[in-house]
This record gives structure tokens, sequence and C-alpha cells, in this order.
């Protein structure tokens, strides 16, 4: 026998068999009751008079299911919008726990004021942010936490927008885990002075800070848990967009957030270390020497170079 290789299309129907047997199975039983005459009134007829009378049926099938459609426009209609409340609450699962009993009822309002965005389920997320906006003072009453886990789901969706849907994997119920990643091994930049480079924040970086302590909250709302408490601790927060759509979110202290604030492409390293010197002298009980608080900002200069936050230029 020759070998199925030599004819690609052979080949590739024989694969099934291998790889799919289950499906294979279901099309051999398939042929075969349409080749033998077998239908389901059990009478024996040719091969070609049943193969054309099923496919008789299917096209009666087809037209039956476009005039049942035709007759009832709706129930594509509910079935699109059932989907994009679900999508809603995918992308914004702290707000729709806190929210609680009003959510269905406002998630309702906003998609019969507001048509999908053709822009995708992050851009429609953040629509319903700025519905929710106006009422903001009635519905974060109750939870004194309320407005920290807001902004912060709004911000998580907006460093996703303008990205292309179909590459996002299934949303998972929650944000990911706010937690600090332990910085990529990287190979050592080879700069023997950056005193006089000039730092200045990537595309895609944004730094925000929250009230509360968004790890702990984030426990509880992961559970379906709405705390009575959240530790108010200021948590600043580091937001970067990555070309693999899984962005980068890290707690960082005020030491590093009160770095980045002066990243804009016009102070030197120099410069900074200067500002930042002044800053510990005022308002910190340690008075590391000028030595020391240099050497320390140029490891956090290469530690956020290497992670792609900040990007040195010379001018």
């Amino acid at each position: 026998m020759d070998d199925p290789k030599q004819y690609p299309d052979l080949a590739r129907q024989l694969s099934i068999v291998i790889l799919e047997p289950d499906k294979a199975k279901i099309i051999g039983i398939q042929g075969h009751r349409l080749y033998s005459g077998t239908d389901d009134d059990h009478t024996p007829r040719r091969g070609a008079d049943a193969y054309l009378d099923a496919l008789e049926k299917e096209w009666i099938k087809i037209i039956d299911k476009r005039k049942t459609t035709l007759s009832n426009p709706t129930a594509g209609t509910d079935a699109r919008d059932s989907l994009r409340k679900e999508r809603l609450k995918a992308r914004l699962p702290w707000i729709s726990v806190l929210l609680n009993g009003q959510w269905d009822q406002l998630v309702n309002d906003y998609c019969r004021e507001r048509s999908a965005p053709s822009a995708g389920q992050f851009k429609d997320a953040l629509g319903l942010c700025e519905f929710l906006e106006p009422k903001l003072g009635e519905l974060g009453s109750t939870y004194e936490y309320f407005l920290d886990a807001f902004r912060y789901e709004k911000t998580h969706n907006s460093m996703l927008v303008d990205r292309n849907d179909e590459f996002v994997s299934k949303p998972a119920w929650a944000p990911r885990p706010i937690v600090a990643a332990e910085p990529r091994i990287r190979k050592p930049h080879n700069i023997a002075d950056i005193s006089e480079l000039r730092p200045l924040k990537a595309e895609g970086v944004l730094v925000q800070t929250f009230d509360y302590d968004l790890q702990s909250l984030a426990n509880h709302l992961r559970r379906r848990e709405i705390p009575r408490e959240v530790p108010k601790a200021s948590t600043c927060l580091l937001f970067k967009r990555e070309l693999n759509f899984v962005n980068e979110e890290l707690i960082i202290n005020q030491a590093t957030k009160g770095f980045l604030d002066l990243c804009d492409g016009e102070h030197t390293v120099r410069a900074i270390s200067g500002k930042l010197a002044r800053l510990y002298q005022r308002d910190s009980d340690k008075n590391p020497s000028d030595s020391e608080l240099t050497q320390e900002i140029e490891a956090l200069v290469r530690e956020l170079t290497s992670k792609r936050i900040i990007k040195l230029a010379r001018q």
C-alpha cells in the first residue's frame, strides 16, 4: 500500500482517526447511517436517495431556524445583552460585589442608556465606571473604602483599553494578586557613571496612591466577602502595561514613588539625589550620608531600568 504521507488530503483525513478517535467514530456511524439508508422509520433505501433526503432535512432545519429568528428578532439581542452583562461583571468584580443588590439594576440602566462600544469589553467597563461616577457619593456611603476599590478597578481596566480583546485569556474572577514582584534577573547595565543621565518614566507606567490596604481588600473580595473594615494604610501602586496583555501591578514604597515623581526627563540622577536628600533630612529620623544615598538611588535606577519602568537619556 502507498504511504498516505504522499497524499496530503488523505493523510489529513486519516489523522482525525488517530488524534480524535471519538469524533471519527461519530462521523463513521453517521456516514454509515446515511449511506445504508436507514432512517428514523428503519426502512432500508438506496444510499444516494438517503443522502439527498438527509441533505434536504438539514436545509429545512436551517430555513426553519431563520424563520424563527426573523419572527423573534429580540432573541439574538437578549443573548448579546446577557453576554455583555457577564463581561462587565468579570471586568469589575470588586465593584459588583460591593454594590451587591444594586449591581443588576445599575448595569441594566447603563446598558439601556449606552450601546456596547466597538472598542471591546475593557472600554465598556470604563464606560460603566463613568456612568457610575456621578452616583459615587451615594453608592460609596456604605463602605468607606469603596472609592479606593472603584478607582483601582477603573485604572486596572484603563490600562487594557485599546488592546485587542481576542488576545486576552479568560478573565479571572478578580484582578491578579497585588504583590511586589521579585526583580527580573538581567545583565547589569554597563554604565560607569549614571549621575548625569536623566531618568524618564516609560510609556504605559502609572503610579497611584490609595488610602486603604488594597492587598487586604483584594483577599476579602476574591472570596466574595465584604469586610466591615479595611486597614487604613496608604498603598502606592505602580501599573505597567505589558505587550503580553498581562500587565504588571506592583506595590512600591513612598521613597520609590517620590523618585518616580521626579523622573520627568528634566532632572538628572544627581539632581534627584539632592532633592531626595533634603526630603530625608526634613521628614525622616534617618540621615544617610550623601554617598549612601547616592548608592541607594543608583541601585534603584538600575533596578527600575531593568524592569523597563524607566529609561535613561543623556540629554
